[in-house]
This record gives C-alpha cells, structure tokens and sequence, in this order.
C-alpha cells in the first residue's frame, strides 16, 4: 500500500515508546494500530526510497553512564519536564535514527539506523524526503536551546548510512 494523505504515525512520549500505525482511507475507515518494534518519537511521515523500501525517522535520547553502567538520573523521578530540558546535556542528549521496512505497516522494521549523534546537540524532530531517485534527506532540529540552526544528513544508498552533518541557515 502506498500511503495517502490520511495515513499517520503517533507516538506516546515515554521510556520504551513503541511506535503504533493505524492505517486510513483517507479518514473513512481505519485499520490498527499495528505495534511495531520502533521505538522513539515520529514527528514526521514515512519516506519510499529508491528499493520500495519505506523509511521511518525517530529520535531518542541517549544517556550518560556512570563508571559502574548506571544510567546518571538527575530528574529524580519527576514528571516536570523543566526539569528535563534544563538538565538535559548533563543526563544525555537527543539523535536521531531510522527504521526500514518493505511494508509500511510491518512490525518487524529494521533499525534502528544511526543519523545524526553528537554529544552536546539534541537532534530531534527529523522531516525525511526523497532529493531524486538516489538521495534521500534528513531535516533535523536542534533542541539545545543555544539557537542552533536545523541540520541535514544525505544518504545515496536508501537509509542504510548517511553523511556528516551540514548545518542551514534556517533556525
């Protein structure tokens, strides 16, 4: 099936978020939610590539381990995403991957599949779309709060690696 205007992606923003498909004529009637193994936020829509294959962008956060491997926790629980933002290049920071599938609405996607992970920037938010037949595109915020610009990666293989980092002038 290829996706119509109707057809999206919700996630539920939470530790171990699975992604849930449901699938629409445009909005007539509805088929779902499919579980899937992708895990992360989806701001964005699924991305054919050039193999029929569909691409699907998800950032996570990336956690700081202390000398023993625990996972350094400044938010003490809380529910106050203040709390969370303002601490964030303490606890980790945010990258961005993607998840390929033949089927779109698959529960079984491969990934995830490094985009973008650099410590001190908080990836996020990431719009993919198809330059030619060869080129696919990754648009990505930045969440540092330091007034970064949005950032791309290229990749001239169908998602499988992407490029280094280029920043636009677009903030």
């Amino acid at each position: 099936m290829i996706p119509s205007s109707g057809d999206f992606i919700s996630s539920e923003n939470g530790p171990n978020t699975r992604i849930c498909l449901w699938k629409t004529d445009n909005g007539i009637l509805w088929d779902g939610p499919i579980i899937t193994n992708i895990y992360g936020i989806v701001p964005s829509k699924p991305v054919k590539n050039k193999n029929g294959k569909y691409l699907i962008a998800s950032h996570t956060k990336k956690y700081f381990l202390k000398k023993d491997n625990s996972i350094v926790n400044i938010h003490n629980n809380k529910k106050d995403f203040s709390s969370l933002y303002a601490k964030e290049e303490i606890s980790g920071y945010l990258i961005q991957n993607v998840w390929i599938s033949d089927s779109l609405f698959s529960n079984k996607w491969v990934g995830p599949i490094r985009v973008a992970d650099k410590r001190n920037f908080n990836f996020c938010e990431a719009s993919l779309f198809c330059i030619d037949q060869n080129i696919i595109g990754c648009m990505m915020r930045e969440n540092s709060r330091r007034g970064e610009p949005s950032f791309y990666c290229l990749s001239y293989d169908g998602g499988m690696s992407w490029s280094v980092l280029y920043k636009t002038r677009m903030y």
